[in-house]
């Protein structure tokens, strides 16, 4: 239905720059101007709102501060002074000329088409060319350089060193003023104390449930030999952490922000992501994909995707490296309502990457890949102009008319055929490729040449494929979130909790666990291609450890060490896997840390781990055996 509409103040101040114009004419030469502007004639007298949807107005306006309407008549009155002699003739005596603006009555839906045809800040020319020339310099990749420096600082850090760099001291001091606030001022429990050693043992315990799972979290204390864990029984008594669980928190419930539905886990996320990005962005290849947390229970942020491994829970958008170190991730917590002015314009795909890429120090050095929900033209437009490289599938609706043979006809020619489209005004080369199905793949730097045959199976016999540069390119760059989330759930801790926050507080703990780990094999991944770029032998043949060796190995020293600073700490050369260890060799960590260690009679003497000889007494924090003569020389005391 259409209405009667008024000019807008900005169609107005079109109108009087226009020289063509005969207001634009009487504008130039006048001494005064005014502008007045008029109630309606007709107003209700119920009500002082209008007629008029004013989130419509801000969706639809350029310039949020220029009203989209104005209700009521617009007079613009011109005054000449006598001496004027560019004075109108057709004035009155009062040398005064007013003009009343006519109202438009084209309809709404009008107007916002005729504006939206208008304004294509991204018009593409789609052409068709072997050999595409992109306008801007190709990425540069300095990952080497700063794995290298990576490694000057951390190369011989420990599983439990490295693990510190992410859960350190100023963060375990956090987690303990929390949880003490938390149950003395909410639950009113003024006897409750704990210190930060305390801490750490909670924490790794609950590391020790992600790999060594019990039926009932009760077992762990078992007095039945096959359900025990003495390192757990030895650490902490079971009402001890149930109590500590009970409080444990990770925000001031003072400071929380009511708005933020994420409130109690908000500070805890950003200190992480801080953490993880300590380090900066030393991969090349990036990848952007969504992670799921497991939550069954009532929350407005819980999300059900059909067809994931995980149906219902929390969903984070996450930034990770090629090889699935987490950079930076932002919690989804439905639709934002108050968005940022810089991405009032933006989709919720555009908003995550814009978001997760402004992370970024220098956009020359990256390359990030992610898949169809995100990619779009307008998107890659967008980031081709603010200098980012970027490859992703795309959907058929969000082409921007490129000219492209059709899927169904696709799907008819034979695997490896491949059809192509550049956008010269804004670098985005479209490809579409036929293989065991069509895939369609955006991109602003990368190419079609060369062509890379790669093996597939065709009923039951082998054949080879031609697949385009820019394929294999994207295939290399994505999956780095898979791989995190793939880590993430293999050793998951196993502990549940009656709040919904508490899946999210251990994802954390997760995270920031399988970050170290990822360090620690990056940095031996860089010392073995060292080794062999400058022809020389490692000090000692060793391979990283795999994931439940350096859980084990952090996890175990959280539960027997006291805190120790870092500096204090061992040098860190793990064994080989295929080497036999001694169920009594003890940690190194453990066993220099000169806290809490005595002698203990044993029920069988054993071998001394010092002299190797039988003993009848034992460290009790170490676990081994020993003489009394060799306690200190071992403990180096």
């Amino acid at each position: 239905m259409f209405r009667k509409r008024y000019r807008s103040q900005r169609e107005i101040e079109e109108i009087m720059g226009r020289s063509d114009h005969e207001i634009a004419n009487r504008i130039l030469y006048a001494d005064t101007v005014d502008l007045v502007v008029l109630p309606p004639e007709t107003a209700d007298a119920v009500s002082d709102t209008e007629n008029i949807d004013d989130e419509e107005q801000i969706m639809n306006d350029e310039n949020e501060f220029l009203p989209h309407e104005i209700a009521g008549h617009i007079e613009l009155s011109c005054t000449y002074n006598d001496d004027n002699p560019n004075a109108s003739t057709d004035c009155d005596e009062t040398a005064e000329h007013s003009v009343e603006f006519e109202a438009d009555t084209s309809s709404r839906e009008t107007q916002q088409k005729r504006s939206r045809k208008e304004v294509n800040l991204f018009e593409p020319k789609w052409i068709k060319a072997k050999k595409m020339k992109y306008s801007r310099e190709l990425p540069v990749n300095k990952e080497i350089e700063k794995m290298e420096e990576l490694y000057r600082k951390y190369g011989e850090y420990s599983p439990i060193q490295l693990f510190n760099l992410f859960i350190d001291d100023e963060m375990i001091k956090y987690l303990v003023r929390c949880t003490i606030n938390y149950a003395k001022i909410d639950h009113n429990d003024l006897k409750f104390e704990m210190d930060d050693e305390e801490m750490r043992r909670f924490i790794g315990i609950l590391f020790v449930t992600g790999y060594n799972a019990r039926p009932r979290i009760e077992n762990y204390w078992s007095n039945q030999s096959s359900l025990e864990c003495n390192i757990i029984r030895r650490a902490m008594a079971h009402d001890r952490f149930k109590l500590i669980k009970k409080y444990f928190h990770v925000c001031d419930n003072q400071k929380i922000d009511a708005r933020d539905k994420f409130a109690k886990v908000t500070p805890w996320n950003i200190i992480l992501n801080e953490r993880f990005m300590q380090f900066g962005i030393f991969s090349h290849n990036l990848s952007i994909d969504e992670q799921m947390i497991a939550y069954f229970g009532r929350h407005s942020c819980k999300m059900f995707i059909k067809g994931k491994p995980i149906r219902f829970g929390f969903k984070y958008w996450d930034l990770c490296s090629s090889d699935g170190y987490l950079y930076s991730f932002i919690p989804y917590s439905g639709a934002d309502e108050n968005r940022e002015p810089e991405y009032k314009d933006c989709s919720l795909a555009q908003k995550v990457v814009l978001k997760l890429l402004k992370l970024l120090d220098d956009p020359r050095e990256h390359c990030v890949a992610f898949n169809n929900f995100f990619t779009s033209h307008k998107l890659m437009s967008q980031l081709t102009s603010l200098g980012y490289y970027a490859t992703g599938t795309i959907r058929d609706n969000r082409l921007n008319e490129a000219k492209l043979t059709d899927v169904s006809s696709s799907k008819k020619k034979d695997r490896g055929w491949l059809d192509y489209t550049f956008d010269r005004n804004n670098n985005v080369l479209i490809v579409r490729w036929n293989d065991n199905s069509v895939l369609t793949i955006a991109t602003n730097h990368e190419e079609i040449e060369p062509l890379h045959r790669v093996k597939r199976w065709n009923g039951g016999k082998k054949c080879y494929v031609d697949m385009p540069q820019v394929v294999k390119a994207y295939n290399n760059r994505m999956g780095g979130v898979q791989l995190f989330d793939n880590a993430m759930n293999h050793y998951r801790i196993r502990v549940r909790g009656k709040k919904w926050y508490w899946p999210l507080i251990t994802n954390g703990l997760d995270a920031a666990m399988v970050n170290s780990w990822k360090i620690h094999s990056a940095l031996f991944k860089y010392e073995k291609g060292m080794s062999r770029t400058t022809e020389r032998c490692m000090t000692q043949k060793t391979e990283p450890l795999d994931q439940l060796l350096f859980r084990t190995h952090v996890a175990e020293c959280l539960l027997r060490m006291a805190i120790t600073p870092i500096s204090t700490l061992e040098t860190f050369t793990p064994q080989s896997t295929a080497i036999r260890k001694s169920k009594d060799a003890a940690l190194e960590s453990v066993r220099k840390d000169k806290i809490g260690h005595g002698i203990e009679k044993l029920e069988k003497p054993r071998r001394c781990q010092n002299c190797h000889k039988h003993s009848s007494y034992k460290c009790t924090k170490c676990e081994v055996a020993l003489h009394v003569l060799c306690f200190n020389e071992f403990h180096e005391i």
